[in-house]
């Protein structure tokens, strides 16, 4: 039964570090994901500050650099030990075609991406994906590859993207009176991989209350769990190493705001630091633009405009932070019905993933959810951090065959066999 109560239902506070778990917050979080989809966690690396100047500064990525919109969220200064002050006041130049076009990723994976919205009203969701930082991405995700019997050739230009920091660290300043680079760009990547890195942490010991809720225990020589023995916190923990994770800021334009651009032109294979000799096709859209609201909708009578559709995620765990606006909703069973998630400014919102369902065979589902548009049509500003395992992590489920026949016909299989090439 998936039932969706208050905010002070589903927080839970959660310690760093395997050392730090306890059952009663276990068992809470458990208790939580299974009754509402969701939980809130506390945890000694989130705090408010981080997180508000996550989402100030992600609007000003997107609205005044990607959509070159004015109406930036106010910016209150505040400042933690690796979140800078925000000191950036001074004019900006929107990202040229060119740029755009040299840190668009096809997949949604490190780089930019604008993903259709569930509107059909011309509605467009505005992405920016981090992965992890690394030398060569490739490493990564070679060894699922070789394992699925895949040639280098094949599979090695697909998985070797770097987040394309450096276009975006060449990008010019605006201020006339200071010359050379932007130094906004090198801000907000610095800010980003410190929030990359905290996400990182704060997943590992959600997995670790996971699987003391769940009652994993070592398994011994001969098979099947060890009764002698405390909890394997760490169960999990091997199959997330490699830390191949991905951040995405999420900008949702406001509603009645044209989306299209260049006046109804859209250029195919346009020119950018990988195909420097420019386009070679051009194709005329439809009409220029349409507002993202129909007029006339009465939200009071459920009339309203959902931006992304109703789906599952394909993670371990997200971890959400959404803006103070909000517009999350999850399935309520007893209801049958979707409700609105509220919104915690010092908290990250937990929901399972395919990924878990499939561990648990069952007993954590994906949470189903959808984001509908928020009061009054307003912009909305999201960052959500999708806990992955390895591509070459096996995923069986946890539950031995003779403790449920049921999960006799579930074979295991490797989490790269459900990703999408990137």
């Amino acid at each position: 039964m998936r039932r969706t109560l208050s905010c002070l239902s589903t927080l839970v506070k959660i310690g760093r570090g395997a050392e730090n778990v306890t059952e009663a917050a276990s068992n809470a979080l458990l208790e939580s994901l299974q009754m509402h989809g969701y939980c809130y966690v506390q945890h000694p690396f989130i705090q408010k500050e981080i997180l508000d100047q996550l989402h100030r500064d992600s609007r000003i990525f997107f609205e005044r650099y990607v959509t070159d919109t004015t109406a930036a969220a106010s910016r209150p200064a505040t400042m933690t030990t690796r979140f800078k002050q925000d000191t950036h006041q001074q004019p900006v130049l929107p990202l040229s075609p060119y740029e755009l076009e040299s840190i668009k990723s096809p997949s949604g994976f490190r780089g930019y991406h604008r993903y259709v919205g569930a509107s059909g009203l011309d509605d467009a969701i505005e992405c920016f994906s981090v992965g992890r930082e690394v030398e060569h991405p490739a490493h990564l995700r070679e060894a699922y590859y070789k394992l699925s019997g895949w040639n280098e050739e094949e599979y090695k230009p697909l998985i070797s993207r770097q987040t394309p920091w450096q276009v975006l660290l060449s990008h010019p300043s605006g201020n006339a009176s200071s010359p050379g680079t932007d130094t906004f760009m090198a801000d907000y990547r610095e800010m980003m991989l410190a929030y990359f890195d905290l996400c990182a942490e704060v997943s590992i010991d959600v997995l670790r209350h996971i699987s003391c809720g769940l009652g994993v225990r070592p398994t011994i020589p001969q098979g099947g769990p060890d009764p002698a023995s405390g909890y394997d916190l760490d169960f999990f923990t091997p199959f997330h190493n490699k830390l191949d994770f991905d951040l995405q800021a999420k900008y949702y334009p406001q509603l009645g705001q044209v989306t299209r651009m260049n006046n109804g032109v859209e250029i195919k294979n346009a020119r950018s630091a990988a195909n420097p000799y420019g386009a070679k096709v051009l194709r005329r859209k439809g009409a220029l633009a349409q507002p993202l609201l129909k007029e006339g909708a009465d939200e009071a009578k459920g009339d309203v405009t959902i931006r992304l559709d109703t789906h599952k995620d394909l993670s371990t765990i997200t971890l959400l932070a959404q803006d103070a606006l909000g517009g999350l909703e999850v399935w309520d069973d007893e209801d049958e019905k979707y409700v609105a998630v509220p919104v915690l400014n010092d908290a990250l919102l937990v929901n399972a993933g395919l990924f878990l369902e499939k561990w648990t065979g069952g007993l954590l589902e994906a949470t189903p959810h959808r984001v509908r548009n928020v009061k009054d049509g307003s912009s909305r500003c999201s960052v959500v951090f999708f806990c992955l395992p390895n591509h070459d992590a096996k995923v069986e489920p946890l539950l031995q065959q003779d403790e449920n026949p049921s999960l006799d016909a579930q074979e295991g299989f490797y989490a790269g066999d459900l990703m999408p090439v990137s």
